[in-house]
């Protein structure tokens, strides 16, 4: 979320951070979102162990987030 708000873009606080990523219609925004669901919610231990795995997720939510504004 402070990715995304960086760039402008806000979570309203009536929507839980998976409707905010659906919402954006980015599908790295979503994905990073749902594992981070998993690792903190659920009980996905290699998950919690992929940490380049989701080094890379953000660097796809940061250019995703790039190229929608220069798009706009």
């Amino acid at each position: 979320l402070s990715i995304m708000a960086r760039f402008g873009w806000k979570k309203p606080k009536y929507l839980t951070p998976l409707e905010f990523a659906a919402q954006t219609h980015m599908p790295e925004v979503l994905a990073v979102t749902e594992y981070y669901n998993r690792v903190r919610y659920g009980r996905d231990e290699q998950a919690a162990l992929d940490v380049k795995r989701m080094q890379e997720m953000l660097k796809r939510v940061k250019e995703a987030v790039r190229q929608r504004r220069r798009r706009s």
